[in-house]
Parts: C-alpha cells; sequence; structure tokens
C-alpha cells in the first residue's frame, strides 16, 4: 500500500481553492458570453418605427365664425372682455339694444377764424394756428386753418364733419401739416382740432355736413380703431388720426363699405352703428345693415343670416 502523496491538493487545500475559484470565474465568464451572444442574436435587427398618424384636418373657420355670430354667449363674453380690457363698465348685450341718439344737418355754413356754429351735440369753431410742415427742402412753420369740434354731451360721440374750400380749392390743401386728433369719435367733454388747410387771408370753410351719434364708452373705443378711409372719410380732413386704445383695425370690408356708399345703399351712420356694438376683429359689416330706430331691432351679434340685403 503506497503512502500518500503530501504534495497532491486536497480539500481545503489553498491549491484547491484557486483551482474551484477560476472554475466558477470561467462559468461565469461563459455566462455572460453566452447572455450577450443571445441578446444580439434576439436584438440584432433594424427597428421600425410605426408610420406617423395622419395630421389632425385644420380647423373649420367658417365653423368657428358660425359659432361667434350663432351663440350669444360668445358675444357676451366679448363684451365683458372688452369693458375689462378699455377700462370701462361692464357693458351687457342690452345695453347695445337701443338706439343710440343721432343728429344730421345738410345746411351749409361758412365758417371763417373767429367763428362758431352749435348743435344739438357738437360745437365747432375756427382759428388760425402756425403748423409744422415737411418738404423736400426739410421742415417749416406755416398758417393754417384749424377747425375745433367739441363734444357738448355727457357721453361720447361719434361725428362727421363734411368741409370743403370750394372747386379746385381741396387739392391745395394736399401738403398741409396735420395734428394728432381722433377723427371718428370724442370722448364726453372733449374737443378735437384738425388741420383743413393752409391759411389764405380772408379765408373761409364751407361746412357742408354735420352728422353726430351718441355712444355708450365701450362703444367709443370700438368706432374708433376704424380707419377713416374706410368708413368714407376724407384724406384730407382725417390725417392725423390717432386711435385712443388698441390697434386699427385691419379686417373691415371697406370695399364693400365705400361701394354701398357710392350707390347709397350704406350710410356713415350705418355703419358707426353697426362697429359700435361690434368687436372689428370678429364681425364683418353686414351690408344691408340699417342703424338701429328701435330697441331690438335686431339680434346681436348680428349676422348675414339675420339681414336680407335691399335690391340694389
Amino acid at each position: 500500500m503506497q503512502p500518500p502523496d503530501d504534495d497532491a491538493p486536497h480539500a481545503g487545500s489553498a491549491d484547491s481553492d484557486d483551482s474551484l475559484r477560476k472554475f466558477r470565474i470561467g462559468v461565469a465568464v461563459a455566462a455572460v458570453v453566452i447572455l450577450v451572444a443571445g441578446l444580439i442574436a434576439r436584438f440584432d435587427y433594424d427597428l421600425e418605427l410605426p408610420a406617423k398618424p395622419p395630421a389632425p384636418p385644420p380647423p373649420d373657420n367658417a365653423a368657428l365664425r358660425r359659432m361667434d355670430y350663432e351663440n350669444p354667449e360668445i358675444y357676451k363674453g366679448y363684451l365683458e372682455q372688452d369693458s375689462a380690457l378699455y377700462g370701462v363698465q361692464r357693458t351687457t348685450p342690452e345695453d347695445l339694444q337701443l338706439p343710440f341718439p343721432y343728429e344730421k344737418s345738410e345746411e351749409p355754413r361758412v365758417l371763417a377764424p373767429g367763428g362758431a356754429f352749435e348743435t344739438g351735440m357738437l360745437r365747432v369753431s375756427a382759428r388760425v394756428q402756425k403748423l409744422e410742415v415737411h418738404t423736400r427742402q426739410g421742415k417749416s412753420a406755416a398758417e393754417h386753418l384749424v377747425v375745433r369740434i367739441e363734444n357738448k354731451r355727457p357721453h361720447p360721440v361719434a361725428y362727421r364733419l363734411h368741409t370743403s374750400f370750394g372747386v379746385g380749392g381741396d387739392e391745395n390743401c394736399t401738403k398741409k401739416g396735420a395734428l394728432a386728433h381722433n377723427a371718428i369719435a370724442i370722448p364726453a367733454g372733449a374737443y378735437v382740432e384738425r388741420a383743413e388747410c393752409f391759411y389764405r387771408s380772408r379765408m373761409t370753410l364751407t361746412v357742408l355736413l354735420v352728422e353726430a351719434m351718441e355712444l355708450p364708452p365701450l362703444s367709443y373705443y370700438y368706432v374708433s380703431r376704424l380707419f377713416p378711409l374706410h368708413i368714407g372719410l376724407p384724406d384730407r380732413t382725417a390725417a392725423g388720426h390717432k386711435i385712443p386704445a388698441g390697434e386699427t383695425c385691419s379686417t373691415v370690408p371697406q370695399q364693400a363699405i365705400l361701394l354701398g356708399m357710392e350707390k347709397g345703399t350704406v350710410s356713415w351712420r350705418d355703419v358707426v352703428d353697426f362697429y359700435a356694438r361690434h368687436r372689428c376683429e370678429t364681425y364683418d359689416f353686414v351690408p344691408g345693415y340699417r342703424a338701429y330706430t328701435t330697441k331690438g331691432q335686431y339680434k346681436l351679434p348680428v349676422s348675414p343670416r339675420s339681414i336680407v340685403a335691399p335690391a340694389p
């Protein structure tokens, strides 16, 4: 019987522990290699993303416009929102269902510097004032005939003052200076001044037409945003128009308005009355609309469907 070899590894020896550790490491490495190989085999392909869903259809602008006209709560919300925006008392649809006081005079009046006349709502006077004029040669001062239009009423007033210097006379005023003023409406108890023309000795001005309409506070801001030329006012007297708040209306259907005025189917009163009750960025003037003369004449807001346009 052979005696045991003291140099052979046996359980509990250092060599045995080292061999076992190496074996375990080898098994672990082999397992990792197998796992990685399996993952590569499982996911080694190009991913295909699903097709994009179709884009949502664009908003139906026509439907949105119909909602503005057909939903009275939306109209009411606009009035409340704009009342807060312009800092006036809360305005409701009921506040805008009454006719607005209105006056019109077509009696010609000759106005010289120092002269004046009055209507039920306005006081009109004239004077001479030096204004700055810009030319190619630079700036200079020149005397102008200036008209002051005062609001006598305790409420804002929209106005139209049609003046003339006679045949060919208005053309001599094209290069005149201008005064910043609201060419459409005047606040309660206030006044505006506008330059009519260069002044010449003994010059007089003829006032051919005066119109005025009393307005609620919110309506003053609504109509002031109109561009004067879009509602039939001449550039000579509208030059220098300055709105009290907001931006000038850019979506007013001026061609339809001016064409209607030319044909006599639309009046200044009709247009101002409409926009005194409707914000210009949302509601367009409707051909066939007539200024209120009775309470509740139309259902607000006024839509094209609610009006039958008169025959041309």
